[in-house]
């Protein structure tokens, strides 16, 4: 029995907004293969991929939901055993990509666009200190043209990221705004 939801493996994407960094950790589907000095992953439909180029397709839909002012800085892969071992540090890939939307940040606010996996499971990703105001509800597709991009990316052929069921997502559920009271807590602290 795998020891958490994050098993065989992971991306750790680094970005920072509102110059705060954040994490987001995204699983994938299969323990990576080693392919030369790099790394593969499946994408949906099987067929494997170079782990940073997967990645990089991914920020370029994700740079349209951040600020100019902010960056998508750094990937790195981690796989994990099926024990309580920790993870192990696979490989590194530097991005250093602004982001393209035309607003300003919304301070301690968070974008959840939530998913619904293929064999159960969900995906939940965080999109911290984006320029979307605070509590909105939208099922998909929303009309907003960078969030429905992303949602598409991630139902589409070339997704490399996975439910932590370990399916693919195979439904979106839309997107939610509201503060997140940890971050306005970790960097106001009223």
């Amino acid at each position: 029995m795998p020891r958490h939801s994050l098993y065989p493996a992971f991306v750790k994407i680094r970005y920072t907004s509102n110059g705060h960094p954040h994490d987001q950790v995204l699983p994938v589907s299969a323990t990576p293969a080693a392919a030369g000095a790099s790394f593969t992953i499946p994408n949906r439909g099987g067929s494997p991929v170079d782990w940073a180029t997967a990645v990089d397709a991914y920020v370029v839909v994700m740079k349209a939901i951040f600020a100019a002012e902010s960056s998508i800085d750094f990937a790195e892969l981690f796989e994990l055993e099926a024990t309580t071992a920790p993870p192990s540090f696979l490989a590194s890939h530097p991005i250093g990509v602004a982001g393209t939307h035309g607003a300003a940040p919304v301070p301690f606010a968070q974008v959840v666009v939530p998913f619904k996996g293929l064999g159960g499971g969900g995906m939940r990703p965080y999109y911290l200190e984006t320029p979307y105001p605070n509590e909105i509800r939208e099922s998909y597709p929303s009309g907003d043209t960078a969030l429905d991009a992303l949602i598409a990316w991630v139902l589409g052929a070339n997704d490399v990221f996975c439910t932590r069921g370990g399916g693919f997502p195979a439904a979106s559920l839309g997107f939610v705004t509201k503060i997140n009271d940890e971050l306005r807590k970790r960097y106001f602290n009223p």
